[in-house]
């Protein structure tokens, strides 16, 4: 952070000490307009164009930075409070299997016997479990029964009673196993106890119990550390805080408490999560809990409100100034851009205004077109001070470079196209004067054409009425004619059309047929092999009989292998540590018969399934054979409507070749009509044509030199306006010479 806010302060210095007068313009080569200018909208604009992808990138890398971070707390929550679940339950596994191992030790027995020196020997194994594992506190052996005394690591308090310094003794004595009991507190110190009964015969002879000390597992939450603000909260079911390194919260009562509730109202099987609470730490960041069913502990492994702010500052920061750079970067290179812009601009106002004014010898150059003062032409000037020399000797050259950039091609194609029209000036200039006078002697010559064709035209257009008049009767005939014929035609083609049609029907019917006759065949096969698979599932159902017998002698044998199974136990019992050997084979051949008598039962239940199955697959063939009688009925009907569409099909034939031949003979009889009355026409159209074209002719050719006289007199007025316009451009002597030459 330091380093950052070092940067900050040298940042700041040195945008102080930027000079930016020298990056304005100058006053001597300003222009003065009258018109807005695009220079500082183009700035503004650029500027934004490179700021807004900047933005959006810096803001997705704040979010996903956040995301990561939040992740990465949260995995951290995750990873050190199932370190701690793990811990606490590997000692609670270790005292399980300690209590286990000590209840088969012989010297209970020997103790319980009344064994001198047996008590001592327990004190001594019961102090090696106490002090060979951290986790556990103190190991108990306590007898039922008045004439024993208690063996235990730790001294018990003669003046309270044993339930009292030890609440879950009376519980213990009652159970049938391993029994875990509430977190209590003995000689001010915290711990959950693990117990288990010993049997004598059918009665409780005494309770073995180990400690599991919390006070070893509060050390192991105070230095387990979660990123900068975090820590470890062990719970109980009923909400009240075990272990914490908050010490004064140690025994409050959480359960009311948002995040607690949380996890009691979950509906998942889960004993691990992660939730977001708000009266927690905001909500922002998540807690992540894990339960320990069988001790009844909850583990919250959790970080404050304020976790991030601190790496959340340093982004920040460090946001602000990229932007920050970024933004004066930005103005900096868009105003040099829009300095560029505005200067070629200004360049080309200059010389359209001097077009404008009617000077055409101006030409644009590269030092005009980039006259912008900016820090890159100040530095460029300075280091070409010792070309002065070479640019001074070649001033009179255009500064202009053919392969040069984009400002040089603007420059060149410009300085064409004002050559081009400068010379297409000079040349309108020369020859105006000459069309003038060419236009005064085509006018008399269109006046003199005009009068000669209107007369032609008159006499023309008698001949064409007289003409037209003839033909129309022919025409008539003949349109008539054209009709029938087409008529006839018409019929013939739908006549042909309904012939293919009835082919291409026959044909499909008749593949229709057989298609009918194979279906019936293959139905009849299907049929037969339907039959067959019934036969064969009744078969099936009979050999699934006679499994259920021998899974019922299976059961029967499994039943008395269990009860000989239980016998045995009994008299393993009976006969003590001699026969604990025998009892453990016993009770695997009782998990056995067990075992064997489930299996019957599965597979009891798999044979039914079967046999309904089968039972609903011979239903569904009888059904299916019954169905079958009417798709063979459906079949016959089919074809039998073929057969009489094929009969229908070749009287409709028949006819059709009646009609075809009828028109034929009408369609003899029509031509020789249609080919007298078409000679007729054409005679009669020939003469009225060629009469109408002369005289269309003689129209247009008077329109056309209507025309040409209005044009000409338009060119006479158009050459008279070009040469008064032309006279207003100053060009170069040399382009007059060379139009002169064209003349």
């Amino acid at each position: 952070m330091d380093k950052v806010k070092e940067q900050w302060e040298n940042l700041k210095t040195n945008i102080s000490k930027i000079d930016w007068s020298k990056l304005r313009p100058s006053k001597n080569n300003s222009i003065k307009r009258g018109h807005k200018s695009v220079k500082w909208p183009i700035t503004i604009l650029l500027t934004i164009v490179m700021l807004v992808p900047l933005l959006a990138a810096l803001l997705f890398s704040y979010i996903q930075t956040t995301k990561i971070m939040t992740e990465r707390v949260e995995a951290q929550e995750e990873q050190i409070t199932t370190n701690i679940v793990s811990t606490i339950d590997s000692a609670a596994t270790a005292a399980e299997t300690t209590v286990e191992k000590l209840a088969m030790d012989s010297i209970l027995n020997q103790v319980s016997s009344g064994t001198p020196g047996a008590e001592s020997q327990l004190s001594s194994r019961l102090q090696y479990i106490s002090s060979g594992n951290r986790y556990i506190s103190d190991a108990y052996y306590i007898p039922i029964g008045e004439n024993q005394d208690i063996v235990s690591t730790n001294t018990l308090n003669d003046n309270d009673s044993l339930n009292e310094q030890l609440p879950w003794l009376e519980s213990a004595s009652q159970s049938n196993g391993i029994q875990w009991s509430e977190p209590y507190t003995l000689n001010g110190s915290s711990r959950i106890a693990v117990s288990r009964p010993l049997f004598g015969g059918q009665s409780v002879i005494g309770v073995l119990a180990v400690d599991l000390d919390f006070e070893t597992i509060k050390k192991d939450v105070e230095e387990a550390k979660i990123a900068n603000t975090g820590s470890i909260q062990i719970f109980t079911e009923d909400g009240i805080v075990l272990a914490s390194p908050d010490t004064s919260i140690i025994g409050q009562n959480h359960k009311e408490k948002s995040y607690f509730q949380t996890i009691l109202n979950e509906e998942s099987d889960s004993d691990t999560g992660i939730i977001y609470d708000e009266e927690a730490n905001g909500g922002e960041l998540g807690i992540y809990y894990e339960k320990i069913p069988n001790l009844g502990l909850t583990v919250f492994g959790m970080v404050a409100e304020n976790e991030m702010d601190e790496e959340a500052s340093a982004i920040i920061k460090t946001l602000i100034t990229i932007t920050l750079i970024t933004i004066i970067v930005a103005a900096v290179i868009s105003y040099y851009a829009a300095g560029i812009i505005t200067s070629i601009a200004n360049s080309m106002m200059k010389t359209f205004g001097e077009v404008r004014r009617g000077n055409l010898t101006n030409r644009l150059s590269y030092k005009e077109l980039v006259d912008f003062k900016n820090p890159y032409v100040f530095i460029k000037n300075k280091l070409s001070k010792n070309n002065d020399e070479i640019v001074s000797s070649n001033a009179g050259e255009s500064d202009l470079d053919p392969k040069g950039n984009e400002i040089h091609q603007i420059a060149i194609a410009f300085n064409e196209t004002m050559d081009t029209f400068e010379s297409t000036i000079a040349v309108i200039q020369g020859n105006s004067k000459n069309v003038s006078e060419m236009a005064a002697t085509l006018t008399e010559l269109s006046d003199q054409t005009s009068r000669a064709t209107s007369e032609v035209a008159q006499t023309i257009s008698g001949v064409a009425e007289a003409t037209s008049t003839q033909t129309e009767d022919t025409e008539e005939t003949a349109s008539q004619m054209n009709d029938l014929s087409q008529a006839l035609n018409e019929i013939n083609d739908a006549v042909g059309t309904m012939g293919s049609h009835a082919d291409n029907t026959m044909i499909l019917n008749g593949n229709n047929i057989f298609a009918t006759q194979d279906v019936d065949q293959n139905w009849k096969e299907t049929l037969g092999t339907m039959d067959q698979l019934k036969a064969q599932i009744e078969e099936v159902d009979g050999d699934i009989q006679n499994i259920e017998g021998i899974v019922n002698a299976i059961t029967n044998i499994a039943k008395k292998t269990n009860l000989l199974a239980l016998n045995a136990s009994i008299e393993a019992a009976r006969a003590g540590e001699a026969g604990r050997g025998f009892a453990v084979v016993a009770e695997e051949i009782r998990n056995l018969a067990e075992q064997s008598a489930q299996s019957s039962k599965d597979i009891q239940n798999i044979i039914h399934t079967v046999q309904n199955k089968s039972t609903n697959m011979v239903n569904h063939l009888e059904e299916t054979s019954e169905g079958s009688k009417v798709q063979t009925e459906k079949i016959n009907e089919a074809l039998s409507a073929s057969e009489s569409v094929a009969s229908s099909l070749e009287q409709l034939v028949a006819s059709m070749i009646i009609v075809i031949q009828s028109s034929s003979v009408i369609n003899e009889r029509k031509d020789e009509v249609v080919s007298q009355l078409e000679n007729i026409a054409a005679s009669a159209e020939e003469n009225s044509a060629g009469t109408e074209e002369v005289s269309a002719n003689a129209q247009e050719i008077l329109a056309t030199m209507e025309d040409f006289t209005s044009h000409i007199n338009n060119l006479e007025e158009v050459a008279k306006i070009l040469k008064t316009s032309a006279e207003q451009f100053e060009i170069n002597h040399n382009h007059e010479n060379n139009a002169d030459l064209k003349d």
